[in-house]
């Protein structure tokens, strides 16, 4: 009876104590767990077209008539919020619907001296916005990362909703319980990014 408790339910034990220690989200069940906000979708890199149609067709189906404008938001770069956004709208062109793609990741592209946050604060990038908006049914704001800039926050402004994107084995489980109340992204959702 010993070595039998020994030999299973020992290792079990392990395997709940690592579970419990792990920081970072790798599984679509773990993201769920972590948060009580939506998850739309989990972007697969071996089946991305079939990926992003099943987000559009999550999105569309929570999103409210007057949510337009979609802020693309992650914790770090290289977590994919460039290739989803711009496969998002060209997945909402293909079903019909005017979207446009703008980048609000001007830290990549600026020249010496000038401030990316300034960019995004001023009066020609609001205008911009507010001429997608006019002419496009969905408008897709690609963000740099928040953990880095506060940039996202600031052009949050101008969005009705957040596709919050976690990268598998990236991403922090504090992150994702930390969305639960930040009240400065619009209407969170999550993607899961493998």
């Amino acid at each position: 009876l010993v070595a039998l408790f020994l030999g299973v339910l020992l290792p079990m034990g392990i395997l709940y104590l690592l579970q419990m220690l792990k920081t970072k989200i790798d599984t679509h069940e773990e993201l769920e767990a972590a948060t009580k906000l939506p998850v739309l979708a989990e972007i697969s890199a071996s089946n991305s077209d079939k990926s992003i149609r099943n987000l559009r067709t999550n999105l569309l189906l929570n999103l409210q008539p007057n949510q337009k404008t979609m802020l693309i938001a992650s914790q770090n770069n290289g977590d994919g919020k460039t290739f989803i956004s711009q496969h998002l709208v060209d997945s909402l062109k293909v079903i019909g619907k005017d979207a446009v793609y703008v980048s609000a990741d001007y830290r990549k592209a600026a020249k010496p001296g000038v401030h990316a946050s300034d960019i995004l604060a001023s009066a020609d990038f609001a205008a911009h916005i507010h001429a997608a908006q006019a002419n496009n049914d969905y408008v897709i704001i690609d963000t740099p990362a928040l953990g880095e800039y506060n940039d996202a926050l600031q052009v949050a402004q101008f969005a009705d909703a957040t596709l919050y994107v976690a990268k598998a084995g990236k991403t922090k489980k504090s992150d994702i319980e930390s969305l639960n109340v930040e009240t400065r992204l619009p209407h969170p959702m999550l993607i899961l990014n493998n």
